[in-house]
């Protein structure tokens, strides 16, 4: 992956980070299966930006459910910004698309 990390890679590093978990948020942080995205690169793709114009419930310091239907809207916004962030996108959804449990959302962990 090019712009997220594994929990294993996080564990190794000083950095901030935000954590995608697949499926409702169950009260556990770094999960063996989250990835995570280093809250620089987040603040670069303008991603804050993008979560809050899609999803009013977006927590940028919180916890933040995101399913099928909100995930083809971020999709669909996302065009409108860098390429980049269009690419950090497109890996996000490869990864919830992934996802073996059945569950169709996913949760975004804030600073």
């Amino acid at each position: 992956m090019k712009y997220f990390i594994n929990e294993e890679e996080r564990e190794k590093s000083n950095s901030c980070y935000i954590e995608f978990q697949h499926g409702n948020y169950d009260g556990q942080v770094w999960k063996k299966d989250s990835i995570c995205i280093d809250e620089e690169i987040f603040y670069d793709l303008k991603l804050k930006r993008l979560f809050s114009s899609v999803l009013p419930q977006f927590d940028y310091f919180g916890i933040t459910t995101v399913d099928t239907e909100a995930m083809e809207k971020v999709k669909a916004a996302a065009a409108g910004y860098l390429p980049e962030t269009v690419e950090c996108i497109e890996e996000l959804d490869s990864w919830f698309k992934a996802d073996e449990s059945g569950e169709n959302v996913y949760t975004i962990i804030g600073m």
